[in-house]
């Protein structure tokens, strides 16, 4: 992890939006009209989203790890939908999405926007605030 004045925040966050995905994903589906119409890209965008916040906290040679991290949640994700019974059902193509998300989120950081989290803390001054 990267050396950051307010690194549980940080975590905190990547917890959230882990938590976010799980009950989007686990729960029984909700008739919710025009918001599942784009399934695909909102999966590619929730794996892409934690992958991004966690590759903000992280030094570079922890991306790899990150990304496996990522990758292995959408993967045991959907062979939860798979067990549960509950309206939901395992997708291939979903794991597929999930996977194009975290690895697009894996690339880019590699390509600089890594480590964000440190640059907005600097830029607000929090630096050695522990």
């Amino acid at each position: 992890m990267l050396d950051l004045a307010k690194p549980r925040w940080w975590i905190l966050g990547a917890a959230l939006i882990v938590a976010l995905i799980l009950l989007g994903s686990l729960l029984p589906r909700l008739p919710l009209d025009g918001l599942n119409d784009n399934d695909k890209l909102n999966h590619a965008a929730a794996y892409a989203a934690l992958m991004f916040w966690i590759v903000g906290m992280l030094r570079h040679s922890w991306y790899v790890v990150a990304w496996a991290f990522v990758v292995t949640l959408g993967g045991s994700v959907e062979l939860m939908q798979a067990l549960m019974g509950l309206g939901r059902y395992a997708d291939w193509r979903d794991f597929l999405a999930n996977l194009l998300g975290a690895s697009l989120m894996l690339m880019l950081a590699w390509v600089g926007i890594g480590g964000w989290a440190g640059r907005v803390e600097r830029a607000l001054g929090l630096t050695g605030n522990r």
